[in-house]
């Protein structure tokens, strides 16, 4: 097999700061599942990406160069629930402090002149020197060799940003703004159509994995992600032969209470979301509801019927449901 080529983009994906709080082993979770979530939504653009992650970070390393590709990357990349923000960096062997300096300079030197800038510095591993002697090394001289009009690290026109992890640095480009939360699964009823049911999977697939087909086996990954802490993703008003009757719209409907009973027995919130489709047609508000209290599951699973029906009212040209809801003998 040929080698590859060198890596033309390299990110540090930095996850959503709660999950860096959580327990050992729920956030080595969380970090494998994110990284895996990663893969999936990216390996159409690169099948060859390389993912690999640490307790609070992800590195993902493409050799593609094409810059829609690339843009295309990081869209996506910030669309994964998880994601706090991703860093566009240029990695290094670690020198001394005036080798550090170069790597700044061939980077900065171009935009420093006549500009107030900052050095900022974020380092972990042991060396010897802090991160302030490092921004102040790096500031002294960029300030006399670059031209800079000066330094404020209150409000800097440009900041210069580095991160020294153990011997690598990481000069920084960019900062680009994830959603946050946590890694989102799904539970999904697998179409008949082989063609389609492709398409509708990748299509999920980008907003949020794991995806867990309706079936045994898909029950029993979605029990263990819950178990482990994950966040998981139900539609909850579809019809059930061996459901509950109770009200949605007015009318008895069949509806299951699995949600409310996932709830409480994982003791997890309950949290009615909706998409809404903006005037523009072509983006949507996500508006997230109080989480229904823990109670009876009836009674929590008829709160999300009222909290469904709600905004089936308030938004009824957007409310397509091909199946038959009311069924109930």
């Amino acid at each position: 097999m040929p080698a590859r080529a060198l890596f033309f983009m390299k990110l540090i994906v930095k996850v959503f700061p709660e999950i860096t709080i959580k327990s050992p082993p729920v956030r080595k979770g969380f970090i494998r599942q994110l990284a895996k979530n990663i893969r999936t939504v990216l390996r159409e653009l690169d099948p060859e990406l390389r993912v690999a992650g640490v307790w609070d970070n992800i590195e993902v390393e493409t050799a593609l160069s094409d810059a829609k590709v690339l843009r295309e990357m990081i869209e996506r990349l910030c669309c994964i629930p998880g994601i706090g923000h991703c860093l566009e960096v240029h990695e290094y062997p670690l020198g001394d402090l005036d080798d550090i300096v170069e790597k700044c300079r061939a980077h900065f030197a171009e935009r420093l002149p006549g500009k107030i800038f900052a050095v900022r510095c974020k380092r972990a591993g042991k060396h010897p020197f802090s991160s302030m002697d490092v921004e102040r090394h790096v500031g002294s001289r960029l300030r006399e060799e670059c031209g800079a009009a000066g330094i404020s690290l209150k409000a800097p026109e440009i900041e210069v940003r580095m991160e020294i992890r153990d011997q690598r640095l990481f000069v920084v480009h960019a900062q680009h703004d994830g959603i946050g939360g946590y890694p989102l699964g799904a539970l999904y009823m697998p179409m008949s159509n082989p063609a389609f049911n492709r398409r509708y999977v990748t299509a999920m697939e980008a907003i949020g994995t794991p995806l867990f087909p309706r079936g045994r086996e898909g029950l029993g990954g979605m029990l263990r992600h819950l178990r482990g802490g994950g966040m998981l993703a139900l539609v909850t008003d579809h019809h059930m032969d061996h459901g509950e009757a109770l009200d949605f719209l007015g009318k008895p409907a069949l509806t299951a209470l699995s949600a409310a009973e996932l709830a409480l027995k994982f003791d997890a919130l309950l949290i009615p979301g909706y998409c809404i489709r903006q005037p523009d047609g072509v983006s949507f508000r996500i508006e997230v509801e109080a989480p229904v209290p823990h109670g009876e599951a009836r009674a929590m699973t008829q709160a999300l019927n009222d909290s469904a029906a709600a905004q089936v009212r308030a938004h009824m040209d957007q409310w397509l449901w091909m199946h038959r809801r009311w069924k109930v003998a």
